[in-house]
């Protein structure tokens, strides 16, 4: 699969490293990687053509936990979106997975957001929200998440017995 790596880039002095990591850990995975720091011009406008000239021609983007800052990586997702490209959700965190610790419930500095759910809103609203979610898994799996879908449906449903 060819994805394009898309997070914060201007607001990040060390972005280089992550978007470099990332690369590498996508192309162990046997993909081909499309990475907007390679990318030059003299203006933040030749950056973003280049970067949405490229991110056409993917089959995917990967969000860093970052691209909720950068108004460049949410424009890439706009694109994304409207185009069809399956959108993927990156971790620099290895510990992570897009299962059952997925990076976008996961803002450095607070807790996950199940667990603020739960100190926000109660056991019995978290279950019930923890139901709906294994139903609305298991009806859209053959349409949109295939057996991730079905993992997450399972995740939930445990969840809620836990609770």
């Amino acid at each position: 699969m060819k994805i394009y790596i898309a997070g914060a880039i201007t607001s990040d002095p060390e972005y280089k490293k992550k978007f470099k990591d990332a690369e590498k850990d996508l192309r162990l995975r046997g993909h081909d990687v499309v990475s907007p720091i390679y990318h030059s011009g003299p203006t933040y406008k030749d950056y973003l053509i280049q970067g949405l000239a490229a991110l056409s021609g993917c089959d995917a983007i990967y969000l860093l936990p970052d691209y909720t800052v950068s108004p460049g990586a949410q424009l890439e997702l706009r694109l994304a979106t409207l185009l069809g490209i399956k959108v993927l959700y990156g971790s620099l965190n290895p510990k992570l997975g897009s299962v059952d610790h997925p990076a976008h419930y996961n803002i450095p500095g607070r807790k996950e957001c199940i667990e603020e759910m739960l100190d926000k809103y109660g056991a019995e609203k978290v279950k019930a929200f923890c139901e709906l979610n294994v139903y609305k898994y298991r009806y859209r799996h053959t349409l949109k998440g295939g057996a991730e879908d079905l993992k997450k449906a399972a995740w939930y449903d445990k969840k809620k017995e836990e609770l």
